[in-house]
């Protein structure tokens, strides 16, 4: 049986967490319904006692793992969510961003239909709060998208669906913003297609993406003019 675990890294969202909570608990019912093993994984890292507080609470409404850590850094969070599934999907929400309402459902649907090295991201990615845009994302397979090109600009957020084993292979590498180094996600799409995995995209999928001023990864790693973690590959022989 197909198994998919969503990963929800939180911070201090506080009430913020309460939509993207039902966001993720309407996708695993409709998997549910279907059959498909569905759970969610709440990793809180350096929370604020209003997230932690909340998050609780929501267990009254759905039975789910949650693990407090300390890492101050979303990479490592997101390779510890990863650590703790056992699932064979493994699918990432920031804690205050929405899935649309079968997002889930289609990536399974459609990774039946793709090849097991393909990292699954929406069509359009929807941007609201204190700025609002609308951006589409490529499918590589569409497009002639190179690595040289991905060096210069990022095509694809980290709030990604793939096979748990491609993010055991391919962990995120830490942030260093004190050494001027960042863009984990960006990072890890170059990361990726250097060993040869493609970045798909669903049809008709969204994902909504809060945009707020705060102190966020995001403004620490623009503030401090951070450049993107360089990787190097290394031979498996």
């Amino acid at each position: 049986m197909t198994s998919v675990h969503a990963i929800l890294n939180l911070h201090r969202e506080g009430s913020l967490l309460r939509p993207s909570f039902q966001s993720i608990r309407h996708n695993l019912v409709s998997l549910d319904q279907l059959g498909i093993e569905a759970r969610l994984i709440a990793v809180l890292d350096r929370p604020d006692e209003a997230t932690v507080d909340l998050v609780h609470s929501l267990r009254s409404e759905l039975d789910f793992t949650i693990s407090i850590v300390d890492f101050g850094d979303l990479s490592q969070s997101r390779n510890h969510g990863v650590q703790l599934s056992d699932a064979d999907f493994v699918g990432f929400l920031d804690g205050d961003d929405l899935w649309c309402d079968d997002w889930l459902l289609k990536c399974v649907h459609f990774s039946e239909t793709c090849d097991s090295d393909s990292i699954l991201h929406p069509s359009c990615n929807v941007i609201f709060g204190t700025k609002q845009m609308l951006y589409l994302q490529p499918d590589q397979k569409d497009r002639t998208l190179t690595l040289e090109g991905l060096r210069c600009t990022n095509y694809w957020t980290a709030l990604s669906f793939a096979r748990r084993q491609i993010y055991l292979e391919h962990p995120y590498r830490p942030n260093q913003l004190s050494n001027g180094l960042g863009y984990e996600d960006w990072s890890w799409n170059c990361e990726t297609i250097e060993f040869g995995l493609f970045h798909r995209t669903v049809p008709e999928t969204t994902h909504f993406i809060r945009y707020k001023k705060s102190d966020s990864l995001r403004d620490r790693t623009n503030a401090t003019a951070c450049l993107r973690t360089p990787f190097q590959r290394t031979s498996t022989s």
